[in-house]
């Protein structure tokens, strides 16, 4: 009896800690939201406030316009893409679009299949001024279905790929996504049991000490409210979404557009046997003819080995 009224004690402990940690939570990111101050363009896409950032200026008017594409999960892409696209804005005019629920853009309701993700991206670079011309992508991660979507869907419109550890559909389609530790995921961040241990917690999961170098204090606030204020729940939406994307991309055959993929080694998909991320990426790259070049980084590889991928990505411009 004694044991029992100890292991209620422990769980009312631990409900009433979790319930007050969600009151705190929710109470303090309201306040932090109103902190957060975009560099970047805001416009409203689809009822929601999308957040573009630009940077460089154009070679000429006929110059593509390079445009990287968000991966799952990011809280802050403006300060993980920033060590690559500031050494590319040198000499091109780069655009970081986030999608809803990344970044400073804002969480939606609407649906997150490939189709819309796609359209809102267009529509948020035609709102300031960088529509109707050709992009180069730099998609990181499982943002790479969207790039490769794009690229089917529009092809005058993408003059070459350059993929970020970017996810191929032949990975995609062989894992298995979990919808339970989706939701978990999503009820933690709710709670906030990510703001226990801050920005810390991210970088037990990927390094982001290339990131944090070069910071102002500034720029370490926003990204620490940023991290605090995801809620990920876009990210839940967009998750199941990807078996469909990539199924839709495999019909479409083979893309016959420049690319070049980037891989780190380090990074295995959600439900994935150990090596299957690197293997069906091996195949895509052989399938399409296109090189694949392996970076001694973590999965934010343009975060760790910036000075490697932009000369890489200056020689694959040069030669489209």
């Amino acid at each position: 009896m004694l044991i029992l009224l100890i292991i209620a004690g422990v769980i009312a402990v631990v409900v009433l800690f979790l319930a007050v940690l969600t009151v705190v939570h929710q109470t303090r990111s309201s306040s932090e939201y109103e902190r957060l101050e975009a560099p970047g363009e805001v416009v409203e896409v689809a009822g929601h406030k999308t957040h573009v950032y630009l940077e460089g200026e154009h070679a000429n008017e006929n110059a593509p316009l390079l445009v990287f594409l968000v991966g799952s999960s990011d809280p802050f892409p403006v300060f993980t893409f920033r060590p690559l696209y500031s050494k590319l804005s040198k000499t091109h005019r780069i655009a970081l679009v986030e999608r809803p629920g990344f970044g400073y853009s804002e969480e939606t309701d609407q649906p997150r299949d490939v189709d819309r993700i796609l359209s809102e991206t267009r529509t948020a670079l035609s709102l300031v001024g960088e529509g109707d011309r050709q992009y180069i992508l730099l998609p990181h991660s499982a943002a790479g279905l969207e790039a490769l979507y794009w690229a089917h869907r529009y092809p005058d419109e993408i003059a070459g790929i350059l993929g970020l550890d970017m996810a191929v559909p032949q990975a995609v389609s062989a894992s298995k996504i979990n919808p339970f530790v989706l939701k978990l995921v999503k009820l933690l961040a709710f709670i906030g049991v990510h703001r226990l241990s801050g920005v810390a917690m991210m970088n037990g999961i990927v390094d982001l000490s290339a990131i944090e170098k070069d910071l102002s204090v500034h720029d370490r606030e926003q990204m620490k409210l940023l991290f605090n204020t995801t809620m990920y729940k876009n990210v839940d939406k967009e998750t199941p979404e990807y078996l469909k994307a990539a199924q839709l991309i495999e019909e479409q055959g083979i893309l016959n557009k420049p690319m070049i993929l980037f891989y780190s080694g380090k990074f295995e998909m959600m439900g994935s046997k150990p090596g299957s991320w690197l293997k069906h990426k091996k195949q895509f790259a052989l399938e399409h003819n296109v090189p694949l070049i392996h970076i001694d980084a973590g999965h934010l590889l343009m975060s760790e080995k910036p000075e490697l991928i932009a000369q890489q990505a200056y020689d694959f411009m040069t030669a489209l």
